[in-house]
This record gives structure tokens, C-alpha cells and sequence, in this order.
């Protein structure tokens, strides 16, 4: 089959391999062989045959069909052209071949059935991979009716798992949670993850909106979209039982599942249905996160409960920042809903306890207040991450038009960041977060707020960030903090003149016990400096004067 003069070591000693690993071996051997079909295209159909029969995907060895689902994957990337020809047939045996293998192994799986599919989940998304590529090649006017039909069986199969859960999980507290429906409701959730990658994968071969649309593939994925979306209704709320915090809950995998293939879909659908779906999805969302906040467990503690939350909104604010970051003033409106909602969320979780540490009132054992402290930092960094998305794209009127107690609320998290959290890659992005505050604001009375704000919190913070505990000079991170705190220092001077030099040299700095050499030295690089030597001389003042 492959016209070579001898045949590949790992072939010559049949005897001593065992059944599935000589099929796998003589499938493994067709893709290293592909360059001679550059010639000639006679061999292919016998190959994509093998491939697709009792010898590959159809194989009694789940071993030989998670690889011969790789493969016949690779073959079809590498030979499109040559496979063109073969398309409708490949398409329709492997229709066949989705419905009655990769689909009905799950729906196979009793009630009370709790193992998994005979081929792994990693293996099967390489054959729905192979069906997007051999679904591009349609014409316009064939293509929707195959993805379609792929398509039908998987948000079926949805369907099924998303209705399930949501029986499941009705009942709130009052509902008793038996290990077999724990085990049940976990497999589920693992199933509805399993069919979403499948139908992800499956858009893979769409690099734009543009191609999705051209394909007239656009309705199909939809379709899709609304049957996953149904997940979001399934709710492992705090009062329904132990919410673990390790985020292995059902409703957590489901949940993931559902912005996994958003983030897929933010690259295929057109903005204006992209948009609409996402902020109904962010909505969802958040009224869950927020009912977790707020909701204590059966137990009456409120710890795991802002684990939750916690966990939910770090899983969260990436897919916001990819829609940000992608349509910019276009996702104003979708952001102008949830802004305020967020906020309250970090305020409700982020900051509880702080004066104290972390607020242990109520949480079960010292691990799950580590666990709930660590989720509040992560949130933090996610916070912070989606404050300098919109700062950066074209969205700082969202935060502006709250009005001045959400602008100062934003501001104030923001230098507390920056002067106490224990990671100076964090550090440095607060710092930069407020350049940008400080670089975008259109105040110029010598009263403003931002002016203001500037004195009283940016300016001392650019100096006692060397004095937070996890500062280290010798760190690469805490100097690249350090530069970022000169930078901000610099241009709080650019922007308000004189009167930062007057507040370092007459207030601040002599209550810091600065000498005044030191402090002359300072004022006149301020002046005299670029911003990027300034950075320089300053991780250098400072360094020096902490001796």
C-alpha cells in the first residue's frame, strides 16, 4: 500500500505483537508514506477505506480507533485536495459512523452505568475534526444540510444531559444527595462536556466568521449554541449541599463546558449574534455567581460559598475579556449590564475579611480557608485583568459613566493591588492600570479627584511597594514592579507638574525620613528624564536607599 521496497522495522516481527498493536502499527504507517500520493491518487481510495472500516474507527480495539481517528485526521489536513473527490462518500459513512460509535457508546451507558465510553474523549474530537475539514470542501448549498446533519444526533445528545442535571440539582436544600447521584450527576456533566468538545471540534475547520458564513454553516452552529446553552440552568447552588472547592461540583464542569465552546464561537459567529449570546450567557452567569455569594451552605457557612462565587467568576472574566479585546466599542453595551455586577461580586468575595485576613467565620477546616483565601486572590488577578481589557479597549466610559463612587471604588482596589498583593507581576499590572487612569482622565483642574486620588494613593504606593513583604531585589519581577511604579511616578508628574514635585519634596518624603539629598536627586531626574531612563534611575534610587 505503500509502494515501499522494504517494509518498516516495527512491521517485520508481526508475530510478536499483539492484534491491536500491529493495527495500530500498519495504520501509523499510511500518514509517513503520503508524499508519493503527491503522484498519483490511485492508492487513496483503498486508504480512506482502511481508515473508515472494521480496520480503523470501526475497529473492536478501542486502542486501534482513538489512533486510527488521529490519523485519519492527519490524512485529510495533508491531502485535501487529493480527498476532494472522495468527500460525499467519506461523509456519508462517517455520519454513520458518529451516530452508531462515538454517540451511541454514551447513550449505551445505563442509568446506573457509571464507566467510561469505550474510546477516550481526546481520541473521538480528531474524527469530528477530520468531518469540519471534509464539511469546508461543500459547496454552500450542500454544506449547512451535512453539518446539520453531524450536528443532530450531538445537541440531542445535549439535550439529554443538560434536562438530567437540571432534575438533578432541583430541589435546593431540601433535596438528599445520595452518593449514587452524586456518581450519576457527575458522569452526566462529564458526558455534556464530552458532546460540547465534540461539536467545538467540529467548527475547528472555520478560521473566521467570515469562512462560517460563506460555508452558510452559521444557523447550524446556532442551533447548537442555544442547545448548549441550556446548561446554564443546571445550578449546584451552596444550599443544595457540599460544594467542593476544588471546582470538581457538576455543575462547574457543565458550566466550563459552555464557555469553552463561547470562546470557540466568538471566532465563528458574526459580531451582532456573538454579542447577544454572550451577554444573555454573562447574565446567566453572574445571577449564579452572585447567588452563591450570597447563599450559605446547609451548614450555614458562608466559606465555601464564596469559594464558589470565587471560582465562578475567575472561569468567567476570560471569555469578557476575549469579547473586549475583540469588539472594543462594540461590546459597550453588553458590558454597560453586567460592569456594576461584577463589581459587587469582587466586593462581595475579594474584599470580605480584609481587615483581618481572610474571614474563616463558619468555613469547615483550615484547608478550605486556605482554599477560599487562594480562590480570593485568583479573583483579584481576574479583577485586575478586566479592568486593564477595558482600559485598553476602547471601554473606559464604561467605568466613567457608574459615576465617581464606582470610578473611586475601581481606583482605590486598584492601588491596594498595587501596594499589597504578594506577587509583583499583579503589582506591576496595577501599576499599570492606574497610568492608564491617570493618562486617560480629561481632568485638568488643579482640584480634580484624579488629581486628588493621584497625591494621596499613587504616588505614596510607587514608594512602598519596595516595602511589601514578597519584594525582592534580586527578583527579575519585583524590579520589573518597581520600573512600572517609576513609570507611573513619572507620568503622575507629566500630567500634574509642579505640584507632585511639591508634595514629594515638602510632604511625603521627608515623613519617610528621605534625606534631602536623596530627595533632590529624585526631583531633578523627574524633571530632566525621559520616561524610559527615568524607569531606569529609579529601581536604582530606590534600591540605594534601602541600602
Amino acid at each position: 500500500m505503500l509502494n515501499a521496497t522494504k517494509a518498516p522495522s516495527c512491521l517485520q516481527n508481526k508475530s510478536t505483537m499483539t492484534p491491536e498493536r500491529r493495527h495500530v502499527t500498519q495504520q501509523s504507517t499510511v500518514p509517513n508514506g503520503i508524499p508519493p500520493f503527491d503522484q498519483g491518487a490511485l492508492n487513496i481510495p483503498v486508504i480512506l477505506e482502511s481508515f473508515t472500516g472494521c480496520s480503523g474507527v470501526l475497529s473492536k480495539y478501542s486502542q486501534v480507533r482513538g489512533r486510527c481517528a488521529y490519523l485519519f485526521c492527519r490524512f485529510i489536513k495533508l491531502l485535501k485536495s487529493s480527498v476532494q473527490p472522495h468527500r460525499d462518500l467519506l461523509l456519508s459513512k462517517i455520519e454513520k459512523i458518529i451516530e452508531q460509535v462515538f454517540v451511541m457508546d454514551y447513550m449505551h451507558l445505563g442509568a446506573n452505568s457509571f464507566q467510561k465510553p469505550p474510546i477516550g474523549n481526546e481520541d473521538s474530537q480528531f474524527l469530528f475534526e477530520a468531518v469540519g475539514l471534509l464539511i469546508q470542501m461543500c459547496p454552500p448549498d450542500s454544506a449547512p444540510m451535512m453539518m446539520a446533519s453531524v450536528l443532530r444526533p450531538i445537541n440531542q445528545r445535549i439535550d439529554q444531559c443538560a434536562q438530567q442535571l437540571m432534575q438533578i440539582s432541583s430541589g435546593g436544600a431540601q433535596k438528599i444527595f445520595t452518593q449514587q447521584v452524586k456518581d450519576k450527576a457527575a458522569l452526566l456533566a462529564q458526558n455534556f462536556s464530552d458532546f460540547v468538545s465534540f461539536a467545538s471540534r467540529l467548527s475547528k475547520a472555520f478560521q473566521n466568521s467570515q469562512a462560517v458564513e460563506a460555508s452558510g454553516c452559521v444557523s447550524c452552529l446556532v442551533e447548537t449554541l442555544e442547545y448548549i446553552l441550556k446548561g446554564l440552568n443546571v445550578r449546584q447552588d451552596a444550599a443544595a449541599g457540599d460544594i467542593s472547592l476544588d471546582c470538581s461540583n457538576y455543575s462547574y464542569i457543565v458550566h466550563t463546558a459552555v464557555k469553552q465552546y463561547l470562546h470557540r464561537m466568538v471566532i465563528c459567529l458574526p459580531a451582532h449574534l456573538i454579542l447577544h449570546y454572550v451577554k444573555l450567557t454573562m447574565q446567566s452567569l453572574l445571577h449564579s455567581v452572585t447567588s452563591n455569594a450570597v447563599t450559605p451552605n446547609s451548614k450555614g457557612q458562608h466559606g465555601s460559598s464564596h469559594g464558589v462565587a470565587a471560582a465562578g467568576l475567575i472561569e468567567f472574566i476570560p471569555l469578557v475579556n476575549q469579547v473586549v479585546a475583540r469588539y472594543k466599542k462594540q461590546s459597550a453595551e453588553m458590558l454597560d449590564e453586567i460592569f456594576v455586577p461584577v463589581l459587587q461580586v469582587f466586593s462581595m468575595v475579594a474584599l470580605s475579611g480584609e481587615e483581618g485576613g481572610v474571614d474563616t467565620t463558619g468555613v469547615a477546616s483550615l484547608d478550605d480557608a486556605a482554599t477560599v483565601a487562594e480562590l480570593r486572590s485568583q479573583l483579584k488577578r481576574s479583577f485586575f485583568t478586566f479592568i486593564n481589557t477595558l482600559l485598553h479597549n476602547e471601554a473606559f466610559e464604561v467605568i466613567t459613566a457608574k459615576g465617581q463612587e464606582v470610578v473611586w471604588m475601581v481606583l482605590t482596589s486598584v492601588a491596594d493591588g498595587a501596594l499589597h498583593f504578594p506577587d509583583p507581576v499583579t503589582q506591576k499590572l496595577c501599576f499599570s492600570i492606574l497610568k492608564k487612569f491617570i493618562e486617560v482622565s480629561n481632568e485638568d483642574s488643579n482640584n480634580s479627584d484624579m488629581k486628588k486620588f493621584t497625591l494621596s494613593n499613587v504616588v505614596p504606593a510607587c514608594f512602598q511597594v519596595c516595602c511589601a513583604p514578597s519584594f525582592n531585589p534580586r527578583d527579575a519581577q519585583s524590579n520589573m514592579a518597581l520600573m512600572e511604579a517609576g513609570s507611573a511616578l513619572k507620568l503622575a508628574f507629566d500630567k500634574y507638574g509642579d505640584s507632585v514635585i511639591d508634595y514629594l519634596a515638602s510632604t511625603y518624603l521627608p515623613s519617610q525620613n528621605v534625606s534631602q539629598d536623596k530627595i533632590n536627586e529624585l526631583t531633578i531626574a523627574l524633571r530632566a528624564y525621559d520616561a524610559k531612563k527615568f524607569r531606569e534611575f529609579y529601581k536604582e534610587w530606590i534600591i540605594k536607599l534601602l541600602g
